[in-house]
């Protein structure tokens, strides 16, 4: 009776013992994550957004703070220069968006299609509203990440023929709220979406919900008619 007494307490002390290291880990890891909050704005009074970044960094993924954007001739919506420890030239995931200049046929033809555009319009018109489109969505974006703060999420996945690597870029809008520049770019007509098939992000979001998340805001866009979409409606 007694020896079964004594293991009874034994296991009843196991058991707090062992609730109270999960309590500390749990803690640790709220911890963790208000320090990743707080780098974002230098507080940690930032409204938690939970699509598409609370972030949990996945071991393959790196986390770049106190990022800058670099002015360089080469610079557009979805890739540009940043510097960190060096400049590093990143490459939007899930998005892309025309080129200031001189766009290539191929991508001419894709991006028209795309936004709706009149296959009565020759190339050239096109390539023109395009160029057009992408100097705006460039304009705005070096607007947005100069006057918020904002990171790099990468895995520092090359793109061979431009030398880039891909990335999530996460500004702080004005309601202390984070999101991707890609969710941004496409709210405002100003890409398309491919598809980049990551598996989970980050994040606890799947690379599938997460293009899902790009889908409505861009039947946002089409139904305001606004970017590209708005194009489509104005003769060349």
């Amino acid at each position: 009776m007694l020896t079964t007494i004594g293991i009874l307490v034994v296991l009843t002390m196991f058991a707090g013992a062992h609730r109270r290291q999960a309590a500390e880990d749990d803690s640790g890891l709220d911890a963790s994550r208000a320090g990743w909050q707080a780098d974002m704005s230098g507080s940690g009074a930032a409204e938690s957004y939970n699509n598409p970044l609370d972030p949990v960094p996945k071991a393959e993924w790196e986390v770049l703070t106190g990022c800058q954007l670099v002015a360089n001739p080469t610079n557009a919506a979805d890739h540009f220069r940043v510097q960190r420890d060096k400049p590093i030239v990143f490459q939007l995931y899930f998005v892309d968006a025309p080129e200031l200049t001189d766009p290539p046929e191929d991508e001419v033809a894709e991006q028209s299609r795309y936004f709706g555009w009149s296959p009565k319009w020759t190339s050239e018109e096109c390539a023109d509203r395009l160029t057009a489109l992408g100097q705006q969505a460039w304009q705005a974006v070096e607007k947005l990440l100069r006057e918020r703060p904002f990171i790099v999420l990468t895995k520092f996945e090359l793109r061979r023929e431009s030398h880039h690597f891909y990335a999530l870029v996460v500004y702080e809008d004005q309601n202390g709220r984070r999101r991707t520049v890609q969710e941004w770019l496409v709210e405002q007509g100003y890409a398309t979406i491919t598809d980049s098939a990551l598996g989970w992000l980050p994040t606890q979001v799947a690379s599938e919900q997460f293009v899902e998340q790009l889908q409505r805001l861009e039947r946002i866009a089409q139904q305001e008619r606004r970017g590209g979409w708005g194009m489509a409606l104005t003769p060349p």
